[in-house]
């Protein structure tokens, strides 16, 4: 157990906890686009492991053409509302 890195032995918040165990692919981001949580079936659903995109800008993390102006995340975060089947 002594060999247990911080980050590995660190106890969840209760939010953390939920997010981890739902099964959905769950990441937040700041306003600056940096990934500020990413759950394991996030993990498993992108490739990407958490240590891999926490701290880097979610258009580094996902490489997806809908990073630019498309962005479901800048428009949810400008008006506030939920953008569906984008």
């Amino acid at each position: 157990m002594a060999s247990r890195s911080k980050k590995e032995s660190k106890l969840f918040t209760p939010t953390e906890a939920i997010l981890e165990s739902i099964s959905d692919g769950v990441f937040t981001v700041d306003r600056e686009w940096n990934v500020t949580s990413f759950n394991r079936a996030a993990e498993e659903i992108t490739g990407v492991s958490r240590d891999e995109a926490i701290g880097r800008r979610c258009s580094e993390v996902f490489r997806s053409s809908m990073c630019g102006d498309d962005c479901a995340l800048r428009e949810t975060m400008r008006t506030g509302r939920p953008v569906i089947g984008k």
